[in-house]
């Protein structure tokens, strides 16, 4: 598959996109240090649009058509947040080390995640991202890659989301090779064993008891409560051990058995994305994905999805007030919209534009009115990140305010000023010349992007893969078209 992948002209990172012949769609990214990777300086100057984003060519064939590099026939509800973490914490020196060359690092997002666990077993899909890390049949030892990325400087992480589940890690790269083969037979037959079943049942029980008092997981559960009856946004996606153990053996659930069988269902190839970042040119790193991530499982079957099962907050009780008791000292008013999924519109981003209006906070914003009357702090708003804007099922769109004791008693009064801003926008217009402002903001930044740790970049990266065209895949998360007919409508 040729693609030509957009990405900035201070980006020298080369780039290929890759489809193996089970389905895995793959990113390479060739981050070596040599005058190869180096444009041209004429050729710099054909391929370059004055909007300061590189056009360039994926350097890529279709990998189906590439014999010589193997012979043999191949074969993200809510966001849970970081939910594992191998060696040590990273002090600022080192992720500049990182950042700077000697590590590479990889990820890998497969479609499958809270939303498709059985109703009987909350929590499988965090479950089974904690167990495909207790050992392979190549490798067998518990926790072997996690032993092995600390032995060789880097760390793992994963986590795991309504749709999809993100695996990735960094490393030195002398190991990188190595480290890809053991990351793989993840993938290609994992464990499982009971011993690590019983063992990390009770991890993914701590992790929810340290996190059941955070403030925004509690309003994420009680958003849960308030959706259309067998909605999948409604899960307990955390597990415990009540969901896990408990209640299974009651039922007689083999929980072992059902790990397996949804690993088997939703962790095939085609469901998939793999990025890959080194040193090492675009060939080696594809001749290496081809020989270690061809084992992996896949079929034709197509992705699930969850537009068909309509507006999950159409109910009476997504329309009330609710008051929530603080586990701290906090006054905020969170006012919660639920939307279409807006997936499709990723280039025109209605949400993010309308979140830029409203939490402006130059003369005349909504906030400059707040603060003068004593109601409001500051407001935040934009895409609510769970369930988010990137899922199949709706998007949801948040006004948060941080409000004083005085609109903290009067929030009935702050609400009406929120929605009385909102109709003024939607009379007066969106004006594009604020767009065009935003737009050109976010293209210098894109222009001057500084690199980030390797580690977080492949783990966006293979992310965006499931949400963006190919030659998106970069710059997807930038606003690129205004759409005024679209914002009215949000």
């Amino acid at each position: 598959m040729s693609v030509d992948v957009i990405k900035s002209v201070g980006d020298r990172r080369l780039y290929r996109v890759i489809k193996l012949k089970n389905g895995l769609t793959a990113l390479l990214v060739s981050d070596g240090d040599s005058g190869d990777n180096l444009p041209n300086e004429d050729a710099e100057s054909n391929d370059m649009d004055d909007d300061g984003i590189e056009r360039k060519d994926s350097l890529d064939d279709d990998i189906e058509s590439k014999d010589s590099l193997h012979d043999t026939e191949s074969k993200d509800s809510l966001d849970d947040g970081i939910r594992r973490k191998g060696g040590s914490a990273e002090n600022n020196d080192s992720l500049e080390e990182k950042s700077s060359g000697g590590f590479s690092a990889a990820a890998l997002c497969v479609r499958a995640g809270s939303w498709m666990e059985p109703d009987n077993l909350p929590g499988l899909a965090h479950f089974l991202e904690h167990m495909l890390f207790m050992g392979s049949q190549k490798y067998p030892n518990e926790n072997d890659f996690d032993c092995f990325i600390k032995e060789h400087g880097g760390q793992t992480n994963a986590n795991t989301h309504a749709e999809w589940t993100s695996y990735f890690f960094d490393v030195q790269d002398v190991a990188f090779k190595s480290a890809l083969d053991r990351f793989a037979n993840f993938f290609i037959h994992p464990l499982m064993s009971m011993k690590s079943v019983e063992r990390e049942v009770k991890m993914i029980h701590s992790e929810w008891m340290m996190k059941a008092r955070n403030e925004k997981i509690r309003f994420e559960q009680l958003l849960g409560t308030m959706a259309r009856e067998g909605h999948p946004i409604g899960k307990f996606t955390w597990g415990n051990q009540e969901s896990l153990q408990s209640l299974p053996a009651l039922r007689g659930i083999d929980v072992c058995q059902a790990l397996r069988n949804f690993w088997r269902q939703y962790y095939l190839a085609q469901y998939m994305t793999l990025v890959v970042l080194s040193k090492e040119c675009l060939d080696v790193l594809q001749s290496w994905v081809v020989e270690i991530f061809e084992g992996i499982s896949g079929s034709s079957k197509p992705a699930l999805t969850f537009e068909h099962l309509g507006a999950p907050f159409d109910t009476p009780r997504f329309r009330r007030i609710y008051r929530i008791i603080p586990c701290r000292s906090i006054t905020k008013m969170q006012l919660t919209w639920a939307l279409p999924s807006l997936v499709q519109h990723y280039r025109k981003k209605p949400l993010h534009y309308l979140g830029m209006l409203i939490g402006h906070e130059g003369r005349g914003s909504l906030v400059s009115f707040l603060r003068e009357r004593n109601l409001a702090h500051a407001v935040e708003s934009g895409v609510f990140e769970v369930p988010g804007e990137f899922n199949t099922a709706c998007s949801c769109f948040q006004v948060s305010l941080t409000l004083t004791n005085e609109g903290m008693t009067g929030f009935e009064n702050v609400i009406t000023v929120v929605f009385q801003y909102l109709k003024l926008l939607s009379i007066k217009g969106f004006h594009r010349s604020f767009w065009n402002e935003a737009f050109q903001i976010e293209k210098t930044k894109f222009r001057f992007l500084e690199q980030i740790d390797p580690m977080k970049y492949v783990e966006q990266l293979a992310k965006d893969m499931h949400r963006y065209k190919p030659q998106d895949y970069i710059t997807g998360n930038l606003m690129f078209e205004y759409d005024e007919k679209l914002l009215h409508l949000s």
